[in-house]
């Protein structure tokens, strides 16, 4: 668990699965098995972290209401996804809005994730400005609900190269925490950035760190992606779990600050292993200056493939 005076990120936490507004994503609320995890996750106050949301509405690759895209969704064995849904969305105000409404009468806990777009704008400036805008119409519209927030700085269904999302970034971050000091700011990378990332951030000001994104098709697999056409598309789950926890290793050795572990966790094995990495037993693994920290793990594909696993692990770590 991730403690602050202002509240708290559960042991284990659900990523994306609610939507982008605290709802189950799409055809997962017609599902019993979804909406039992749900229900438990907020019995216990599981925290959730909803997809993304960009400052106005997005129109992606995948919406879910046209059938012919759903071609950019695709299930991987080893209880993987490969999607290029490139965030598809209604804009912060609406996703903000129904937020609220959900946590006004349900016993929710949830952390906006903002999607900043960097590579959209001509300056950094103005992409700067746009993801203050865009945190204060969260601030104004959630008030006291809004203690923290996401920043998913990177997306593999994007084009923007690495070094550039790096730069901006270490920019972004200690201006928003001049703007907003009392907000805290977990900030989401990617195995495409170097690990010591972590790092720099906490320095320009990053409470937690999320790690990692959903992992490039090429990162992973050697043939052509089916969804090259669009940029290759995005592996999460198994697929990804190795290529993750290997950048995890790497970053933890430079970075001692609060850490959501993330990508491919979907079976006790593999949340085994981060457990091992944590408690310093996993093959002799020692990193320099390690010591124990407020950590939590994300189950996002998992979520969506696994619920009943979910559930089990929301009841072991969170009840």
């Amino acid at each position: 668990m991730i403690k602050f005076e202002e509240g708290k990120i559960s042991t284990i936490l659900l990523s994306t699965i609610s939507g982008h507004s605290g709802k189950l994503f799409f055809l997962y609320g017609l599902s019993p098995s979804h909406r039992k995890m749900l229900k438990i996750a907020r019995e216990t106050e599981t925290t959730e972290i909803p997809k993304s949301s960009t400052r106005f509405k997005n129109v992606g690759n995948f919406n879910p209401r046209k059938l012919s895209t759903w071609k950019f969704i695709k299930r991987l064995p080893d209880i993987g996804l490969l999607n290029a849904c490139a965030h598809h969305n209604a804009g912060i105000e609406k996703n903000a809005s129904e937020i609220k409404k959900l946590l006004e009468k349900e016993n929710a806990s949830i952390i906006l994730s903002i999607f900043p777009d960097f590579s959209s704008f001509k300056s950094k400036s103005e992409a700067i400005m746009s993801v203050i805008n865009t945190v204060a119409m969260a601030k104004k519209i959630l008030g006291s609900y809004f203690w923290a927030y996401e920043l998913s700085i990177y997306c593999p269904n994007i084009k923007e190269e690495a070094e550039k999302n790096v730069e901006i970034s270490l920019e972004c971050v200690p201006v928003l925490k001049r703007t907003f000091p009392n907000q805290k700011i977990v900030v989401k990378i990617s195995v495409v950035h170097p690990p010591e990332f972590a790092l720099w951030l906490q320095e320009a000001g990053a409470d937690v760190i999320h790690s990692a994104n959903a992992v490039p098709y090429k990162m992973i697999f050697d043939d052509v992606s089916p969804m090259q056409d669009v940029g290759g598309g995005a592996v999460s789950g198994g697929p990804a779990f190795e290529t993750i926890f290997k950048f995890n290793k790497k970053v933890i050795e430079t970075y001692h600050g609060p850490i959501i572990f993330g990508g491919g966790i979907v079976d006790d094995e593999k949340i085994g292993k981060y457990i091992r990495l944590i408690t310093e037993k996993e093959n002799g693994y020692h990193p320099k200056n390690y010591r124990y920290r407020n950590y939590a793990f994300s189950l996002c594909t998992a979520a969506a493939r696994k619920p009943r696993w979910v559930i089990k692990q929301i009841e072991k770590f969170n009840s």
